[in-house]
């Protein structure tokens, strides 16, 4: 999951690890992780929910999850190229 969504959104991940990937927390139910047993923490990864450990640094997607931050990450990522496009359509570069 982590390297396909690296690989349209590279920008994510400023730390160099997966534990740096950029999340909004929010209030909820907290599962616990099936790897550790520890409360996951309810996360927005691109504006999509999905469940966090932070002590794994892992994230848990349900079923349909894994595309939807995907495609998020590639609107996320064509959002932020276009106005560079623009200028290279200004200026003819």
């Amino acid at each position: 999951m982590v390297d396909a969504l690296l690989a349209v959104a590279p920008d994510l991940q400023p730390g160099g690890s997966v534990r740096d990937l950029s999340t909004m927390g929010r209030r909820g139910v907290a599962l616990p992780c099936p790897q550790c047993d520890a409360l996951m923490e309810p996360s927005y990864l691109g504006g999509v929910e999905v469940d966090r450990c932070r002590r794994d640094g892992l994230f848990w997607l349900d079923l349909g999850e894994l595309d939807r931050v995907l495609a998020q990450a590639v609107a996320q990522r064509d959002a932020r190229a276009e106005p560079l496009g623009r200028l290279r359509r200004w200026f003819g570069w």
